[in-house]
């Protein structure tokens, strides 16, 4: 399977929103994907942009739909997961 650009920085936006570090990261996408898919320095770059808060556009990101974040428990939906 072919991955894109955009795949990998979500698996990279994945990872950072683990609280892995770079390294960590960077072997965790390599050992699932193949050994030459990404460096530590790639990485750590992206990480940074995370931590700015934009995605390498230099606009701010979005961040996942609100949804998501306020999800509330019920008796249909025991884990509050939107279905």
């Amino acid at each position: 399977m072919n991955m894109t650009k955009h795949d990998l920085r979500l698996l990279m936006l994945h990872e950072f929103k683990l609280g892995h570090n770079a390294s960590e990261a960077s072997a965790n996408i390599n050992r699932a994907w193949g050994e030459e898919s990404t460096r530590d320095g790639t990485v750590r770059r992206w990480f940074g942009k995370f931590r700015s808060g934009t995605g390498g556009s230099g606009r701010r990101m979005l961040g996942p739909p609100r949804m998501l974040e306020t999800a509330v428990p019920t008796s249909k939906n025991p884990h509050g997961v939107w279905v």
